[in-house]
């Protein structure tokens, strides 16, 4: 059997000027040449073309099928391989995009929004996908009209107001409203310190930016110190006036500095770093010289190490899942020994 490209083109339901592109690729080029000297194309070159089709329906590029039919350089089996990972991650992307949408739905529903209302709620889920990770975009940041999801929202707005009215970081009901939200926050983000320093580096300097959420710089502050307040009265049964005077000092500061070493921390674990790694013990060394600096002296390290491990709500807030924590407590007894010293309990 021997075509012309209108009669192949025709039977095989393309369009000449496709035929006619892959003859400029070298993919298929009519064999055959009649004796009048029009070029034909005859039952290999429909064989080869049948290829083609049945590759390019896989959603195999031309550029990749060349290379199987004309350049042997890959085989069906690899290209079909690299295609099913291309697949996957197209499937895993229209799932997140299916997934913002639905948030983004949600968020619009919630109430009966102007259109001004729906408008500030895509702008503000611009801004988290601009600033954060898919990963991030999981927690509950959007809301309606821009504001957060219902169930932070309800926390900002009662720890708002608490700073708006003047309340002291130390009186009980800023601790327990900071105490909550950090719970809520570590809750949603499952113990991802990772999640947590994006999230909140992006609020405290950024938040501003999302109007509606109520949230600013100075909210964040005054979250941290009446978190710190919450933990601090609960140390403060296990030291010494002196030694718990010398922790209020110096708390707040290594508090700034946890979440973004556990981060470092995980991101080498989940890296399969082992704790013995260099980069790891480096982290270490880090976390031992950040809790000398909570202790007066050594008997108040070990009076705060009894306070951790008997005081089940300083457990909250801490981002140390109990994978980390292992990891943390091999890469810490490790450099200890190293030292000849002790390692303190996490």
């Amino acid at each position: 059997m021997q075509l012309k490209v209108g009669e192949l083109a025709k039977r095989a339901g393309l369009s000449v000027r496709t035929l006619h592109h892959y003859d400029n690729l070298g993919l298929l080029e009519p064999s055959v040449r009649s004796d009048a000297g029009y070029r034909l194309y005859g039952a290999a070159d429909i064989q080869r073309l049948n290829k083609i089709l049945a590759l390019r329906e896989l959603g195999i590029s031309l550029g990749e099928i060349r290379q199987i039919l004309c350049e042997g350089a890959l085989s069906t089996p690899a290209i079909l391989s690299a295609q099913l990972i291309r697949v996957d991650a197209e499937i895993a992307h229209q799932q997140k995009l299916r997934t913002r949408l639905e948030r983004l739905q949600r968020a619009l529903l919630e109430e009966d929004l102007s259109e001004a209302g729906c408008l500030n709620t895509l702008e503000a889920m611009a801004f988290y996908r601009h600033h954060l990770s898919e990963d991030d975009l999981s927690l509950p940041l959007l809301g309606a009209n821009g504001r957060f999801a219902a169930p932070w929202q309800k926390r900002i707005d009662g720890l708002r107001a608490l700073f708006e009215r003047g309340v002291s970081p130390r009186a009980s009901a800023a601790r327990r409203a900071a105490r909550d939200w950090i719970a809520l926050v570590e809750k949603d983000t499952r113990s991802n310190a990772g999640m947590f320093v994006r999230v909140d580096n992006l609020l405290t300097s950024r938040g501003e930016d999302l109007f509606n959420t109520g949230f600013s710089p100075q909210l964040g502050e005054y979250i941290l110190k009446a978190f710190c307040e919450h933990r601090l009265l609960i140390y403060r049964k296990h030291l010494s006036p002196n030694a718990y005077q010398y922790l209020r000092r110096t708390y707040i500061g290594v508090m700034r500095e946890w979440p973004g070493l556990l981060d470092s921390l995980e991101v080498l674990r989940n890296a399969h770093c082992p704790a013995t790694s260099a980069e790891v013990q480096l982290i270490a060394r880090s976390w031992l010289a950040m809790r000398h600096k909570l202790a007066l002296d050594d008997a108040a390290l070990q009076a705060i190490r009894r306070a951790e491990e008997s005081e089940e709500e300083l457990r909250v807030g801490t981002w140390l899942h109990p994978r980390l924590l292992k990891f943390l407590e091999k890469a810490v007894a490790s450099v200890s020994a190293s030292a000849n010293v002790q390692a303190p309990g996490a």
